[in-house]
């Protein structure tokens, strides 16, 4: 019996150093690795600590209207969609009629998990919408589906302000 009591009393506390011990790893954003983040461009109002940025940071055009020899040219943003874990705000850069740049400004991050699935699939995100006409040519990210349908949503209205 007391050498029983004495292997319970010696994994309890085992097990409760090693809880006390245990430093869960840190979030870094992905932007700062593999995107580089512009240095003029903040946006008015995120909901994001670290925006996406696909395209260094450049002087922004203004929006003009299209003509018959090019395309509209400019950056637009997309609405707000909210979704069940956060809202998605999308902003893209068109040039002569075509997606050459887009950024999130708003994406869940209301909770390590919605964060943490936010910066693996908004870079996806941003590579899919380069070059598209139609956001439904957006194929969307698995296991973030709610951030993949507000992105569509989102880039939707972008590309309808585009006139694309």
């Amino acid at each position: 019996m007391f050498r029983r009591a004495v292997i319970v009393l010696t994994g309890t506390a085992a097990a409760v150093t090693s809880v006390l011990v245990y430093q869960p790893p840190q979030l870094k954003p992905v932007a700062a690795d593999s995107i580089p983040v512009p240095a003029t461009k903040t946006p008015a109002a995120t909901n994001s600590k670290q925006p996406f940025p696909v395209t260094p940071g450049k002087a922004t055009p203004t929006p003009t209207a299209p003509t018959q020899s090019q395309g509209a040219s400019g950056v637009f943003t997309g609405n707000v969609v909210q979704t069940q874990w956060g809202p998605v705000q999308v902003e893209i850069t068109v040039s002569n009629g075509k997606i050459t740049g887009a950024s999130a400004l708003k994406f869940p991050n209301g909770d390590r998990r919605s964060l943490s699935i936010s910066q693996q699939a908004v870079p996806f995100l941003i590579e899919q919408t380069l070059g598209v006409v139609n956001a439904s040519q957006v194929q969307g990210v698995s296991r973030a589906s709610y951030t993949s349908d507000g992105w569509r949503g989102s880039l939707g209205s972008a590309i309808k302000k585009a006139g694309i």
